[in-house]
């Protein structure tokens, strides 16, 4: 089962959107669960005890820090990397997509850009 930990910075929108448009989907918001204003390796940290994937729009910190505890050999349940900016419905259909497909181990130590481009020609 799919577990999600949305960054503080993550789009309230973006969240409705997810929780309107895949129904009974497991995420919580980082805001909610005392982590608002706390750094980057400390996210990781809880998400990890929690088993949650990490969506967040900051890449430039968040993708470092993620893969420091893989190279220590570390549990790190996955991030995906989300725009802040409408539209959200390629976003949205690529997370129901990861859902459908996918299992949530899949994902263990990856950094996933969200939503999936088709590669340049």
């Amino acid at each position: 089962m799919f577990r999600f930990l949305s960054d503080e910075n993550v789009d309230g929108n973006l969240i409705h959107g997810l929780s309107t448009h895949i129904p009974g989907i497991d995420l919580v918001r980082a805001v909610d669960v005392g982590l608002d204003h706390m750094r980057d390796p400390v996210i990781l940290e809880w998400a990890a005890r929690a088993s949650r994937i990490i969506l967040t729009n900051d890449s430039k910190t968040m993708r470092p820090f993620a893969y420091a505890p893989v190279a220590q050999g570390l549990a790190m349940p996955g991030v995906f990397v989300v725009p802040n900016r409408p539209p959200w419905e390629s976003l949205i259909a690529d997370i129901a997509l990861i859902l459908s497909a996918s299992e949530p181990d899949e994902w263990a130590g990856q950094v996933a850009n969200l939503p999936f481009r088709p590669p340049a020609r």
